[in-house]
């Protein structure tokens, strides 16, 4: 099914079940869709209906809820095809705001709608005006050189005072002083809401040097945002609240021995950093709906801790691996040793050989690991494999039982 066949099928289903859902564009329900996108007005409902009403459309036809953002007056769902091929994002909207101020009253525009073909559409005007609105609000501007906003929304919106944001407010607080409060108190709560379970994704992408983890970060990097999560930040090994070195490890580094002081400075530095710098630059990421993809992660320390400078016993590598806040799902990157080698020529085909093993071992032991062989595939197989893998995990968490 095709994303607009899957929106077509969930505003019937609403409007079967009485639950007002339009689309903010006015189009029918089939109307062929510009993008990956779909703005919704929706009724005031608890975003858990929402969610299960969207699951339960879309799952025998092979969607996947893959990550829902409540963000007080909107909820954005995004939905992938079972193969990861085609994607959907959903913005419902129960209240018509900007920059935190409703400035349209959405009973009355589903007042005015009719319904066709058993779904509900917005008056074309109605629709019009309301995303002009929108914009001059939220940006000063008009939306087009030809946008234009019926007298009875302009009203509606500023009064007799300006058209500006302040007199929504004003006007808001006159004649919809219930819409505001509610709509601020949703916001807070859903705010606290995404910081104590957060609705974005953290992944770890793992494997020796040379094995091809930055052209498939950067592969998921132009897939992911607004597919899979509202965007994506890519760091590499750990937050680093404090300048990483500039520098590469040395090419002996194999040989070369690092004192116990040095270690322990690096490995204090490192706990550090993992645990204080995941709330500090991590955590905001992934309460906006961000998917984190760490370049690197725990599991590297745990195959190599001496190319990162710790020299200590396996126990207590061990003990740092195990206090880094976890992520949902590991993509580990292997391939031929002698192709490591060859690639980087930082390490001995022995030492490439030893941490492939090492690393396909791991992959099988951490929760949500999936282990991608780069030298049986090609670059694109890789990454179609790994998105896949991105969409099966972050479905199963996304059930109709949050946020």
């Amino acid at each position: 099914m095709t994303r607009t066949a899957l929106l077509g099928a969930l505003l019937r289903a609403s409007c079967a079940l009485g639950w007002p859902l339009a689309r903010l564009d006015a189009e029918a329900a089939d109307a062929p869709l510009t993008g990956h996108d779909a703005d919704l007005l929706a009724g005031w409902r608890t975003w858990e209906a929402w969610r299960g009403l969207v699951s339960e459309i879309a799952q025998p036809f092979g969607w996947r809820l893959v990550t829902a953002i409540p963000r007080g007056g909107c909820l954005t769902l995004f939905l992938a095809s079972g193969d990861a091929s085609e994607f959907l994002q959903l913005d419902l909207h129960r209240a018509l705001s900007a920059r935190g101020v409703p400035f349209a009253d959405p009973d009355r525009l589903f007042a005015a709608a009719r319904v066709e073909d058993g779904a509900l559409r917005l008056d074309a005007q109605d629709a019009l005006s309301v995303r002009e609105l929108e914009h001059r609000l939220a940006t000063g501007t008009a939306r087009s050189a030809h946008g234009c906003v019926a007298q009875v929304h302009v009203h509606g919106a500023f009064g007799c005072l300006p058209p500006t944001w302040s007199s929504a407010l004003a006007v808001a607080l006159l004649r919809r002083p219930g819409q505001l409060l509610r709509l601020a108190g949703a916001k807070l709560i859903d705010l606290a809401g995404r910081w104590l379970d957060p609705p974005g994704a953290l992944w770890a992408l793992s494997g020796p040097d040379g094995a091809g983890k930055t052209t498939l970060a950067g592969a998921l990097g132009q897939v992911a945002p607004r597919r899979l999560a509202a965007g994506i930040r890519i760091l590499h090994t750990r937050p680093f609240l404090w300048p990483r070195p500039s520098s590469p490890p040395p090419a002996d580094w194999q040989e070369r021995r690092t004192g116990r002081a040095r270690s322990w400075l690096r490995w204090g530095l490192a706990w550090l950093d993992f645990r204080l710098g995941y709330w500090l630059l991590v955590r905001p990421h992934l309460a906006a709906g961000r998917l984190v993809l760490f370049d690197r992660y725990a599991l590297d320390y745990a195959v190599a801790p001496r190319r990162r400078g710790i020299d200590l016993e396996d126990d207590v590598v061990r003990r740092l691996v195990e206090a880094v806040p976890k992520p949902l799902g590991t993509l580990v990157l292997i391939t031929d040793p002698r192709e490591l080698v060859r690639r980087k020529g930082e390490t001995t085909e022995v030492e490439a050989a030893r941490q492939v093993e090492a690393y396909r071992t791991l992959a099988g032991a951490v929760p949500n690991g999936l282990l991608l062989d780069a030298g049986d595939a090609k670059p694109e197989e890789v990454a179609r494999r790994a998105l896949v893998h991105l969409v099966e995990v972050m479905a199963r968490r996304a059930g109709p039982d949050r946020p």
